[in-house]
């Protein structure tokens, strides 16, 4: 079972070290005779910060209490030794040594501004402003060292004593978002592997790694729909853990998130989410004790204003297999599949009784 810090204790020790902080202000302006005005504005500046930790901190005690709970109804606990017998499920993890600092990034959730963030720290990026840095290279192969190039012991050690984080999104958004962003007619990389598969032969199998798949010419290839997109990741089943899948329904950009990071194994420091992108990141970077760099903030993708459209292109038959397929992305991390639709009240009861359906079939309990 999974244990983490208690709140209480963080609390008090941080409400302590305000306090003395303070004191320690007080009197230093006392002996220098020197006027108190500006007390009241660092009293509050004290209590802000005090009030800001601490929301961070229930927050993220709610976030892991959830997981752990959820976890364990579901029975999805397993051992850091299972992780380690199959290096393949550990390539997500990077990590920094000398911030002490790993990092499970998921694909369409912030990991570009990850990724620039851990080359600054490494060196990779050096002397170059967070913006300036191309996001293609941030993405480089084997640009950060991962868990799986290391021997067990040292995969072991940092996996029991370094920060870790690892950030989740709603994940019909994610999928949304991959949808756009690799299945547009300005990806010509990725459309030129799936395109016609896709549209063609939802049930076929295209190895992730084979990039030169390009039996058609870019004027030929079909337009990828939606609703295709997500029959064709149904169609492929879940995966398959104890092997190294190479199924492009596999691919890491709709990969279930669970099956990128394994939350339930891996107890992070930190559980982030994009819909608290700014806070979560200023509290990674708190925790881990950097300074040196900060977290660009401010970003919001457009994603959340077309997922409703999107989905609702899905026949329901096929948007139930898409639930089934993010059944545990949905359920551990606490998000509701219905909470995409806005407008249309018919298709988000519909989805919330499929989803309610599909945990009772699961044994998973609704709340």
């Amino acid at each position: 079972m999974m244990s983490y810090p208690r709140k209480t204790t963080f609390s008090r020790a941080l409400l302590l070290l305000s306090a003395l902080l303070m004191l320690s202000i007080i009197t230093s302006l006392g002996r220098r005779g020197e006027t108190l005005k500006s007390l009241p504005e660092i009293s509050k500046t004290s209590e802000q910060f005090s009030a800001v930790a601490e929301a961070d901190m229930m927050a993220q005690q709610y976030r892991r209490e959830l997981l752990e709970k959820r976890c364990i109804s579901t029975k999805s606990l397993k051992t850091f030794d299972y992780l380690i017998e199959r290096p393949w499920l550990l390539r997500w993890l990077i990590y920094n040594d000398e911030h002490r600092l790993m990092y499970c990034y998921v694909p369409k959730v912030s990991c570009t501004q990850w990724k620039k963030l851990f080359g600054i720290l490494s060196g990779v990026f050096p002397n170059v402003p967070f913006n300036s840095i191309n996001s293609g290279h941030a993405h480089e192969p084997n640009l950060f060292p991962s868990l799986a190039q290391l021997p067990e012991p040292e995969i072991r050690r940092r996996l029991e004593t370094y920060t870790s984080f690892m950030f989740t999104r709603h994940p019909l958004e994610r999928m949304a978002s991959a949808y756009r962003d690799k299945l547009s007619p300005g990806n010509t990389v990725y459309r030129q592997q799936y395109a016609a598969k896709i549209m063609g032969q939802p049930n076929g199998s295209i190895s992730i790694h084979n990039r030169q798949n390009t039996s058609l010419p870019l004027d030929e290839l079909p337009t990828v729909t939606f609703d295709k997109f997500a029959e064709w990741i149904v169609r492929a089943g879940p995966v398959d853990l104890d092997t190294n899948s190479k199924k492009a329904q596999h691919d890491e950009h709709w990969r279930p998130m669970v099956d990128l990071c394994h939350p339930c194994t891996i107890p992070y420091t930190v559980l982030g989410r994009t819909a608290t992108l700014d806070e979560d990141a200023r509290l990674v970077l708190r925790t881990a004790n950097i300074t040196s760099v900060k977290f660009p903030e401010g970003y919001r993708s457009a994603t959340p204003g077309v997922t409703e459209s999107l989905v609702s292109t899905v026949p329901s038959a096929v948007l139930k297999g898409v639930l089934r397929h993010y059944l545990h992305d949905l359920f551990l991390f606490g998000y509701r599949p219905q909470a995409v639709f806005h407008e249309n009240a018919t298709a988000r009861d519909i989805t919330q009784n499929m989803y309610e359906e599909l945990l009772a079939e699961a044994m998973m309990p609704h709340t």
